[in-house]
């Protein structure tokens, strides 16, 4: 009977559905929608789901960045947002943040995933180049591992530059040249880069590095099969150069003084509240550390500046007689004096030669300008004018009788002995520097001097007028980036082989700053909290943590199937 009904119903129903009828296009548009909404389920729950996994990817990001330990997704970002949905009184978002894929085995993926995304991506870009250089630097990590940190820097036919990390590989053995060759190789051949197009290696000047014999410079010289450019890093020589100031019965007491007082908590307070009291500008002492390269310059502009207040402090404690009494000699006084000005300019050298992107001519025109200084320091001594020694003006004019600075001379001499010493090899390549930084300038017999398939094009570019009016449109000392446009701006088919120089040179490293950074970031990265990160775990933080590449989240996430946090 009920049969019956429904197949009374349907036909009825066919009979009133005629087409073009009414009642059809009603039918019809109510069937549609149904129909949506069913797909619309279906599409929102997709979504969330996509969603959930691209943050689930941002927050491992952020977390490898911030150098936190994998855990920390699921004990603190998930609490977090739990306590968030909780004040909100939003049941809704505390699930949604319960379904994120936070736990450690999760967020390790994810940082493993993102690492590789930023190798593929490096990868490419190290293929696409005409010319790249590395830096090379070795360091140990919290467990006594020595880490080798490799940096590369590119350059393509539009003169894009990149640099990037290209690896931090473990050494878990012996350090020696050949190791850490074996290393570089591993990695250029994992990479698949082309050696050919390899011009300049940048090492800490460390024996296994620069050795005749079996350093990692030779090896890699002789495993390419063609001549590379080797630089000692620029900051590092100019380090060792500070050293050769024979005042270390200045720094010795400094440092003595500022030991016993910062190195004891009980004086530190005591001294804090003594200079709060007394309202000075400062009321710490800066310990020294060998190892930094600002590091003495700062120690003594701070010792220099509170040496009453520490005076009087020690006196008080009745600590270190011998320092106390040097205190009070006008000539010590005056070689601390003569200590301070001269690290100061040394900071302000640093300073120049320290940050991203550093163009290797700058870093040489900076040393240049530095060694012309310590010329004009002598004849200035020598005339008694103290202009650029502040500290050992103020000094002098409290002596009676004090006009001989014979051995402040004779140190500034042995700074300039050592920097023409350690720099000397910069010579050889004034021409070429000359050539990049103003090409325009050149005289025919400096031409002369060039590669013969050079010659012709810089004739050519010193006669074109339209490039030269572009060049004298930058600012009277260009930076980086005006003399990468004024390169790009050569037509290729008229100065081919000056592009390719240019190109060559602007991809050199003349530092290994960019290793050293990367160690202080290792440093956090594995601290002695996280002492058992893998090497594979911390070479994939660190790429992420250093890169400035943008990792393709959104690419990765709809690769993968979403998956509830358990």
């Amino acid at each position: 009977m009920i049969l019956t009904d429904i197949i009374k119903h349907n036909i009825r129903l066919k009979l009133k559905l005629v087409l073009g009828s009414e009642l059809r296009r009603e039918y019809v548009a109510k069937k549609k929608q149904e129909i949506r909404r069913r797909q619309f389920v279906f599409t929102k729950r997709s979504c969330e789901s996509l969603a959930m996994t691209e943050a689930s990817y941002e927050i491992a990001l952020m977390l490898a960045k911030k150098k936190k330990s994998f855990s920390d997704g699921e004990e603190i970002v998930k609490p977090c947002l739990r306590i968030f949905a909780n004040c909100l009184c939003n049941k809704n978002i505390e699930k949604k943040a319960d379904e994120i894929a936070l736990s450690k085995q999760a967020v390790t993926r994810r940082t493993e995933e993102l690492a590789n995304d930023v190798s593929q991506q490096l990868k490419d870009l190290v293929q696409s180049c005409i010319f790249f250089s590395l830096a090379l630097d070795e360091s140990t990590d919290v467990s006594d591992v020595a880490q080798l940190c490799i940096f590369i820097r590119g350059i393509d036919d539009n003169f894009s530059v990149f640099e990037e990390l290209l690896s931090l590989e473990s050494l878990h053995e012996k350090t020696r040249g050949s190791d850490i060759f074996d290393k570089v190789k591993s990695c250029l051949e994992n990479l698949q880069i082309d050696c050919s197009k390899l011009v300049s290696v940048c090492t800490d000047g460390a024996p296994s590095m620069i050795g005749r014999v079996a350093g990692t410079t030779t090896l890699l010289e002789k495993f390419i099969n063609c001549p590379l450019l080797k630089y000692h890093c620029i900051i590092h020589q100019e380090s060792l150069c500070g050293k050769t100031l024979n005042l270390q019965h200045v720094m010795s007491p400094v440092v003595k003084c500022v030991n016993k007082i910062r190195a004891r908590a009980l004086n530190r307070r005591e001294f804090r509240e003594y200079c709060e009291m007394l309202d000075l500008e400062y009321s710490e002492l800066v310990l020294h550390c060998e190892v930094r390269w600002l590091s003495r310059g700062q120690v003594l502009n701070r010792f220099c500046k509170l040496k009453k207040t520490v005076y009087d402090f020690l006196e008080e404690k009745n600590e270190l007689p011998e320092e106390r009494a040097l205190l009070c000699d006008n000539n010590w006084l005056l070689d601390l004096a003569f200590l301070v000005d001269l690290t100061s300019h040394f900071n302000d050298l640093n300073l120049k030669l320290l940050g991203k992107n550093k163009m290797f001519p700058s870093l040489v025109s900076d040393i240049n300008a530095f060694k012309m200084k310590l010329n004009m320091f002598v004849s200035q001594l020598r005339n008694q004018d103290l202009t650029q020694f502040p500290h050992l003006k103020e000094q002098s004019e409290c002596i009676a009788d004090n006009d001989n600075f014979t051995k402040y001379i004779e140190n500034n001499k042995l700074v300039k002995e050592s920097f023409e010493s350690r720099f000397y090899d910069f010579h050889k390549e004034e021409n070429c520097m000359l050539v990049f930084i103003n090409p325009f300038s050149l005289g025919e017999q400096q031409i002369m001097k060039m590669p013969s398939k050079m010659q012709m094009e810089l004739i050519d570019l010193k006669a074109n007028s339209s490039l030269k009016i572009k060049f004298e449109e930058f600012s009277s000392v260009p930076n980086a980036s005006d003399m990468i446009t004024f390169w790009r701006s050569l037509p290729s088919e008229n100065f081919p082989e000056l592009r390719r120089f240019a190109q060559s040179v602007i991809c050199r490293f003349g530092t290994t700053y960019r290793c050293e950074q990367a160690f202080s970031v290792m440093k956090l990265v594995k601290s002695k909290t996280r002492s058992r990160l893998t090497d594979s775990n911390l070479k994939k933080t660190m790429l992420l943590t250093v890169t400035e590449l943008t990792q393709n989240i959104a690419k990765l996430a709809k690769s993968k199937q979403a998956q509830k946090s358990h």
